[in-house]
């Protein structure tokens, strides 16, 4: 949801945004402001916004005295001129409602609501966000009873993946129209994580059932959010899909926490303008030193972000946590990963949380980078020293049969 907010009254408009990023789960990239009309025009000429806080008395440019004339104005721009992009709903403020007058009516034939908004008060401010969650909830519905849609999820090892439910349940909330596949492999131990066997296996099991869920999908829109070795098994199982010349519908995919290397390719996906991947990390993740540096095939990509460009095919995005930081609570999936569901055909917003590492994390990241390069090695050795004593048993036996023969 984008929301612009008209206000001459700086603290005012500041303490409104702090309050929907933190009650409403609305990202600050979304909330955009204005102090005048002016400003406000060359915002609405370029931004489709889904709702207009508007302070009903406003100067019509910086420094000017303000006026209830200048922002009736600016809503009958707004219905007459089709270079504004019209807000989906507009809502008025005002510090005291007496300081429109007799221009009250004309206000609320146009506005929504007109809300009394003293600065010594936040009870205004919970009734614009009650008022904000009945919008999105609306268009959430509107979404997806126009077009079904199918969500997959799939969890990590060691864990049953409870956070798949909670994700249902913040969907279901909204809509009855998506369809869910809950994929559930088992509780996956850590050293099965270190066979790349093992790893092989699970995918060829997801990859079978990926399949039945794309094609009872037919048309309908896909979503797939999986973390940690999910993320492992969803990429591979793709990537089997695509070779097997399996049609993909519209997809979005979202990773969290991923083990997949940096370097992963995505071509044989990103090719398809109907895909678009985003990869959530945490900065803070150091379960992912663990796979970067020991486990054969697997690295930090939800740690780093994958290599190349970071746009609307492939977004990156950072955030200040670690491993599971997408499911303390539900605020996260709520505010980064519902909107990607019901405003899935609108534009990625970067997000870089990251602070300067200190010493200890560069130097640690520089020692794990260096195990990674030669953890291939001591698999392909250990591979070998395995065939060597099996070699080996195998020529101690044939040479102890053949001795007692020939006695």
């Amino acid at each position: 949801m984008k929301l612009l907010i008209v206000d001459d009254d700086e603290k005012r408009s500041d303490g409104l945004k702090a309050y929907l990023e933190a009650h409403c789960s609305i990202p600050a990239s979304d909330i955009f402001k204005a102090s005048h009309f002016d400003e406000a025009k060359k915002l609405l000429k370029a931004i489709y916004f889904d709702v207009l806080v508007l302070d009903v008395v406003l100067p019509k440019r910086l420094n000017e005295k303000s006026d209830a004339r200048v922002s009736l104005q600016l809503i009958e721009q707004l219905s007459r001129n089709a270079y504004l992009k019209k807000p989906e709903k507009i809502i008025g403020i005002t510090g005291h409602l007496d300081d429109i007058g007799g221009f009250r009516r004309e206000f609320e034939k146009n506005c929504l609501v007109v809300i009394e908004a003293p600065s010594n008060s936040d009870v205004w401010k919970k009734k614009i966000g009650e008022s904000l969650s009945y919008t999105d909830a609306s268009k959430f519905s509107r979404v997806f009873n126009e077009a079904k849609a199918t969500l997959i999820s799939v969890h990590g090892i060691r864990t049953f993946g409870q956070w798949q439910v909670r994700l249902r349940n913040l969907v279901e909330k909204n809509t009855d129209q998506v369809n869910f596949h809950t994929y559930k492999f088992g509780y996956f131990s850590s050293l099965l994580f270190l066979i790349p066997i093992a790893r092989t296996y699970q995918v060829r099991r997801l990859r079978d059932r990926l399949e039945s869920a794309i094609e009872a999908a037919h048309n309908q829109t896909l979503f797939i959010f999986c973390h940690s070795f999910g993320t492992y098994l969803v990429a591979h199982a793709l990537k089997e899909l695509v070779n097997a010349k399996v049609h993909f519908p519209s997809m979005t995919l979202v990773l969290s926490g991923s083990v997949l290397e940096s370097g992963f390719d995505w071509g044989f996906l990103t090719r398809d303008t109907r895909v678009r991947i985003v990869n959530d990390c945490g900065a803070d993740d150091k379960i992912l030193w663990l796979s970067e540096a020991f486990v054969y095939g697997t690295g930090m990509a939800g740690r780093d972000g994958f290599h190349g460009f970071n746009n609307q095919a492939l977004m990156n995005r950072y955030f200040n946590g670690g491993h599971s930081l997408y499911f303390d609570g539900d605020e996260f999936m709520a505010k980064y990963w519902i909107p990607l569901i019901t405003l899935h055909e609108s534009k990625l917003a970067e997000i870089d949380e990251r602070k300067n590492r200190n010493f200890f994390v560069g130097w640690g990241n520089n020692v794990v980078g260096l195990l990674g390069t030669i953890k291939a090695g001591f698999y392909w050795g250990l591979a070998a020293l395995l065939i060597w004593l099996s070699m080996s048993g195998y020529l101690n036996i044939l040479n102890t049969v053949n001795g007692n023969f020939h006695l």
